[in-house]
């Protein structure tokens, strides 16, 4: 199941687990942020505060924090002609954008900057069959993380995401959260893990993987430590907790991270593997 070239890296002999603080937002944070994003009020709709300001619309969740920020008419597309800005330019553009706004921590960084491509495709009426007319340049998105103790932090409460047309801000996802330090606890040998994997087969690995599509041969070929936040979707979730990233070969070039608890808290808090 590992690679042939799989190289185990050192792992420390404990690592803390921090508290996920709040995120509850109330009326007066939302009003902060729909300010700081220049639009005049929000409004309470269905768990979230809402706002609209000529073609953009505001979006944050009162339960999570995760705020979605978007010029309606441009956010899911490019217009002809608009200039194709290279990823130096897209990031200074976006950590500009944030920054004037107070929405940038200190602790965040730059992860990766992408371009989109738009695909436009066409069904044959006559016989259904789906075919390709052609691509356009897409959006580019510009996406910050974040680092606990050197480990960086992986799911989906917390991360930014600037998106550009050309050289206009025209998007932002924003999810972060607050931590305080719970304590330490002894990090689970990796060699358990791997026992559990192999005694398990390639059902353990890829248990809670939605959709994972693999070959007859699946393989490890690396690991890390992280810290896993996913409380944006899995709202029950306390804790700020360290997993093993393993990356795996499913085969035909296919490659994906799934995550496993590295430590056991006593309380037996929210643990649960995903992709």
């Amino acid at each position: 199941m590992l690679a042939e070239n799989f190289l185990l890296p050192e792992f420390p002999g404990e690592l803390r687990v921090y508290r996920i603080v709040g995120p509850e937002v109330d009326e007066n944070q939302a009003e902060r942020l729909a300010e700081a994003l220049g639009f005049a009020g929000v409004r309470e709709v269905g768990g979230r505060f809402v706002a609209d300001e000529n073609s953009w619309h505001l979006e944050v969740d009162r339960e999570t924090g995760y705020l979605w920020c978007g010029e309606v008419d441009r956010v899911y597309g490019v217009p002809e002609g608009a200039p194709l800005v290279s990823p130096e330019e897209a990031s200074v553009l976006a950590e500009s954008f944030l920054a004037e706004r107070g929405l940038l921590p200190e602790d965040a960084y730059l992860e990766e900057v992408r371009r989109d491509e738009i695909r436009v495709s066409a069904v044959d009426p006559e016989t259904g069959k789906i075919w390709e007319r052609g691509t356009g340049r897409g959006m580019v998105q510009v996406w910050f993380g974040r680092r606990v103790d050197n480990l960086e932090v992986v799911g989906s409460g917390c991360g930014i995401a600037v998106s550009l047309a050309g050289e206009e801000v025209v998007g932002v996802r924003r999810c972060w959260k607050e931590y305080t330090p719970l304590g330490s606890f002894p990090l689970l040998p990796f060699h358990e893990i791997l026992a559990d994997v192999r005694s398990k087969g390639v059902n353990r690995l890829l248990e809670g993987v939605k959709g994972a599509v693999y070959g007859e041969r699946v393989v490890i070929r690396g690991v890390r430590l992280a810290y896993l936040d996913d409380s944006r979707i899995h709202r029950d979730q306390g804790f700020l907790l360290p997993v093993y990233g393993l990356t795996v070969d499913l085969g035909r070039g296919h490659l994906l991270e799934v995550f496993f608890p590295a430590v056991a808290l006593p309380s037996a808090p929210y643990f649960e593997v995903c992709g």
